[in-house]
């Protein structure tokens, strides 16, 4: 919730500058998020601003969220206008970036302890249990090391994995990831696959490339339109500050009709519904359906707001700021991707390791396997593959885990086979 006050404080302090009532402007500035929402909520139940204000700051632990709360009620209360809430918005924005790279340390730490974990672990039950039967003359259950290796493993990893997720700030301007069915479908597949029939386990998850390659495809040109488009709002909304004060909406959006791709096509929609009488807020309305993004919504509101007030001038200030929020995400992106790219050589890594293992512990007489070693191996890489797509989807905030499931085991089963023929 920390992470949207920044941008509601920036867009609530134009909304003020702009002379809008400050109940009205309070609803206008909360766009999506979590906070928005449930700050919207208990407006509309109690009924009065400082009776809602006060009880959502208390029902709040944040210190951040109870400064900004107590920022929002003093100008409510005084009637100032919305520079106190656009420093606190920056300030806010300054501790949010400290904070991201200190916890970009913390998650290259845990990922390299989970692939560390994901790989050490399951060789060392191995070893041990050979050691065990052959030197300490032991004899420890099979099941014990098949429950230890399909089940407690993983469940260690699932726990570095939370403990990572939770710790790790959230994304800007992204959405609440929703269930992923055609991921559940896959594990559940490829699980049966690992567990009763092994041998057809490389079979259906090469047959399951095509599609998700089809799929991904289609969503990363979707998710690439939109980012795009994001890009030149800033660039827009500099343009737009320097219209003439009173130009009317479609004269101030023909300088954006073209020049700026993704853009200059929504732009040209907008033109042609105002030709046909359709009003501004309609138009902008319509923008905002077609282009499903928190940056875009804020966008529109602005400009129907700022049309409907003769305030363009503002735009050059949330062109900066607009800035200023992208210039967080490609940190977080860039911090991140150390942690995102060691899960995925975890992938190669894991079956390199357990391959050469195997190996070395068929080729020894003395010890002998109730189950098929290479089988529990399978399974194990189904269930880390799992994990990891998960893993994955959340520190990207994208719902990618159907995609990540079949390259991570794609990777897993193409290094295990190949490995063994090379060993052999």
């Amino acid at each position: 919730m920390e992470t949207e006050l920044p941008l509601y404080l920036k867009t609530l302090s134009m909304f003020l500058m702009m002379k809008i009532p400050f109940e009205s402007a309070l609803s206008y500035a909360s766009g999506s998020g979590k906070f928005s929402e449930e700050f919207k909520d208990i407006i509309s139940r109690t009924g009065n601003v400082q009776t809602a204000i006060l009880e959502f700051s208390a029902a709040q632990d944040s210190l951040g969220i109870k400064r900004a709360v107590s920022q929002i009620l003093s100008v409510y209360q005084q009637g100032e206008g919305g520079e106190h809430l656009a420093r606190l918005g920056d300030e806010l924005l300054s501790i949010q970036r400290h904070n991201l790279k200190a916890a970009s340390s913390r998650a290259a730490v845990l990922g390299l302890l989970y692939t560390v974990f994901s790989t050490v672990a399951p060789t060392f039950l191995l070893i041990y249990y050979y050691l065990s039967q052959t030197a300490f003359g032991n004899n420890i259950s099979q099941e014990l090391i098949l429950y230890s290796i399909l089940f407690f493993i993983p469940t260690i990893n699932l726990l570095i994995m939370f403990f990572s997720l939770y710790y790790s700030p959230p994304i800007l301007f992204s959405k609440k990831l929703s269930i992923d069915s055609t991921a559940i479908v896959l594990a559940a597949v490829f699980a049966v696959s690992a567990f009763v029939f092994p041998s057809a386990l490389p079979i259906v998850v090469f047959i399951s490339i095509p599609p998700a390659v089809y799929f991904y495809n289609r969503t990363y040109l979707t998710e690439k339109r939109l980012s795009q488009l994001e890009e030149k709002l800033s660039d827009a909304l500099l343009v737009l500050s320097t219209t003439p004060k009173g130009a009317p909406p479609e004269k101030c959006l023909q300088h954006l009709a073209r020049g700026y791709g993704v853009l200059s096509e929504e732009v040209s929609i907008i033109l042609n519904q105002l030709r046909n009488s359709v009003s501004i807020e309609r138009a902008l309305q319509d923008f905002s359906a077609r282009n499903q993004s928190p940056i875009v919504i804020h966008f529109c509101s602005f400009l129907i707001h700022s049309f409907n007030t003769a305030s363009l001038k503002l735009a050059s200030s949330f062109a900066d700021d607009l800035i200023k929020f992208f210039e967080v995400l490609r940190e977080r992106n860039q911090l991140f991707s150390m942690q995102k790219y060691t899960l995925i050589l975890a992938s190669v890594l894991i079956p390199l390791v357990l391959s050469l293992s195997s190996s070395m512990l068929k080729s020894i007489e003395a010890i002998s396997y109730e189950f098929n070693l290479s089988n529990v191996i399978l399974a194990y890489l189904v269930i880390h593959s799992i994990l990891t797509s998960m893993f994955l989807s959340n520190i990207e905030g994208k719902n990618r885990n159907s995609f990540y499931l079949i390259l991570l085991l794609g990777l897993s089963l193409i290094t295990f086979y190949l490995s063994n023929n090379l060993i052999l």
